[in-house]
């Protein structure tokens, strides 16, 4: 078979909510580059970004375990999710939008196993606009953790589990030799270094946007986290040179700002890579920013080092904590070090420089006490608080039974689904620290509005969660909250 045109597509997404970041689809464009590599044309769908300010649909039934949560038309400080979203088309305009390339195969990139769901849809559209002739394959991190998921779908001719430079040549050959039933495709991870992933952008204001993930692999051992199962715990790096003659290729505009989103897992494992790729960075484009979404890990760091951050070009921060919890940071393996994030963080404030902290609610070893210690720990420090309500993937510690996922749908493995899938806290008391993490933020905000300043007065002296709705704001109190756990944590600050 002569193959000279594909396309590769990264599904819509379901969920309650999306930023653009979040879709920077550069798994996607990694497999594009292969495949052009190889004489074939390859155009990239993000699809989550044609729509990028999503449409609302119904609530699935699998997350009918919310509906008691969700107030329509909250908003303000300390709300909740409260409309379901399809970000980017659906699975049959996507289809269609696909099939109109007239590609020999399609290849579908899921970065997260959560919007699974999505992937088959899409699969499902695809073959019954565009038939059985037409090879769809589905990899990326979301597939590699159960691939028999999509192989039980029927839908997809291979599903691969490896890493795509690796096996997109592997697979373009026995395709060519019409093998591609004989090719296996077993978890290996790959010791070479990685190609730079790079996606460069201009929103509607024409500021310039540029995620990059530059590496792979983790040594740490943190039990909630998946990034070994794919990307194994030896730390690799993108060669320098590399990365240079590629960004040297981009459309910028250098006399303006360019903001960078680095997605790496955790730079600072290398620290020399870390600060000599900032310093090639800004000789290339002076102008630029930068921040980390998923967290620096503050264990790694020192004063000197966030003031060489800083001068960099680092104008915010996030902060992963986990816990403040001893013995849960000890039982999910995660380096703690309550002396040096106080230190950091009063460093940081004494910078004006704003900065968000994270812990994560619903682990296995978490607790009513263990999680309100943390909220009240962080909410005396100048940080503001982010909250992730824990879920897990396939193949984490404690988590390796296949079955528990195959049984369910992979939505609920998203943060916002607040499924009590660690035992240890259920929807309600998620939910209930969730909005009091939130509210944390709210009191120690300054400059609130007249409609605030009433907001935080009845909280106070009700001892319970309100909230504010419609479009005249009025205040409303929060039902099916855990009341208990509100008046427990207001009458600690």
């Amino acid at each position: 078979m002569d193959i000279k045109q594909a396309v590769v597509a990264a599904p819509s997404i379901c969920d309650f909510y999306f930023t653009p970041e979040r879709a920077s689809a550069l798994g996607a464009i990694a497999v594009k580059d292969q495949l052009e590599k190889l004489g074939i044309n390859a155009p990239v769908f993000n699809l989550p970004l044609l729509k990028p300010r999503g449409r609302e649909i119904p609530i699935p039934e699998s997350h009918l375990h919310l509906k008691p949560f969700i107030l329509r038309g909250e908003r303000g400080p300390v709300s909740f999710f409260s409309r379901y979203k399809r970000f980017g088309p659906d699975p049959s305009e996507s289809a269609q939008l696909i099939l109109r390339n007239n590609p020999q195969i399609v290849f579908i990139s899921l970065f997260a196993w959560a919007y699974g769901e999505e992937a088959l849809a899409l699969a499902g559209e695809i073959r019954a606009i565009g038939g059985m002739d037409i090879l769809i394959i589905i990899g990326g991190p979301g597939a590699a953790v159960l691939p028999e998921y999509f192989y039980n779908s029927r839908l997809f001719d291979f599903v691969s589990t490896g890493d795509g430079e690796d096996e997109i040549p592997k697979l373009i050959k026995a395709i060519k030799e019409d093998s591609l039933t004989d090719l296996s495709s077993s978890r290996v991870i790959s010791q070479n270094s990685p190609a730079p992933a790079l996606s460069f952008r201009k929103d509607q204001k024409g500021k310039q946007w540029l995620s990059m993930t530059l590496s792979k692999g983790c040594p740490l051992l943190c039990q909630f986290c998946s990034n070994f199962l794919t990307q194994g715990r030896v730390f690799r790096s993108t060669p320098l040179n590399a990365l240079k003659e590629e960004l040297n290729q981009l459309p910028v505009n250098r006399t303006e700002n360019l903001h960078i989103t680095l997605e790496d897992d955790n730079l600072l494992v290398s620290k020399s890579y870390f600060t000599e790729l900032l310093e090639m960075i800004k000789e290339i484009f002076p102008l630029s920013t930068f921040s980390i979404d998923n967290g620096l890990d503050y264990t790694n760091m020192t004063i000197e080092f966030v003031d060489y951050l800083v001068t960099m070009g680092f104008n915010s921060f996030t902060l992963s904590l986990g816990s403040s919890d001893r013995e849960t940071l000890k039982k999910e393996k995660r380096p703690g070090n309550f002396r040096k994030l106080e230190e950091i963080l009063a460093h940081l404030h004494s910078r004006n420089i704003p900065v968000s902290t994270f812990l994560i609610c619903g682990l296995p070893e978490d607790s009513r006490e263990s999680i309100i210690s943390s909220l009240i720990y962080l909410h005396n420090l100048p940080t503001e608080i982010g909250i992730s309500l824990f879920y897990p993937v396939p193949g984490i510690p404690r988590f390796e039974d296949k079955q528990i996922f195959l049984n369910r749908v992979p939505s609920l493995c998203c943060g916002s689904s607040a499924f009590p899938w660690g035992q240890s806290l259920s929807t309600e008391e998620m939910v209930t620290f969730f909005r009091l993490a939130r509210l944390s933020n709210f009191f120690n905000k300054n400059n609130k509005s007249t409609e605030e300043m009433e907001l935080m007065t009845i909280i106070q002296s009700e001892k319970r969660l309100h909230t504010l709705q419609g479009k005249s704001k009025r205040i409303i109190a929060v039902p099916h909250m855990a009341d208990s756990l509100v008046k427990d944590f207001l009458s600690r600050l």
